[in-house]
């Protein structure tokens, strides 16, 4: 069955991802010379902690999968990479359908 996390460990998670984001924004900044490095470290790293979650069964997961499929799909469409937004959208839906089911089943 599904855990929720504690509200203590909701915060250290969002802190250690604030961090990561940081870190590997200015990395890609540096390195990589992207248009959007931090929007892009954002979407990654939300991305992973959504499906690390995800693994562990925490119905937190797909509040972090869908905050990161929202960052996707502004990215992919400031890129005019329409059908790649298009793929993101769906994504979106089914976390949030995801989540719905976790609220209403447990």
């Amino acid at each position: 069955f599904p855990v929720t996390i504690q509200l203590n460990k909701y915060y250290i998670i969002c802190a250690i991802a604030i961090v990561f984001v940081g870190l590997l924004g200015m990395f890609i900044q540096k390195f990589r010379q992207a248009s959007l490095p931090y929007a892009d470290s954002f979407m990654t790293i939300t991305a992973i902690i959504g499906s690390t979650l995800m693994i562990l069964y925490i119905d937190e997961s797909w509040l972090y999968l869908l905050a990161s499929n929202v960052v996707a799909i502004m990215i992919c469409l400031s890129k005019r990479m329409y059908m790649a937004s298009l793929m993101y959208l769906v994504y979106i839906i089914m976390a949030i359908d995801g989540y719905w089911n976790l609220m209403i089943f447990y």
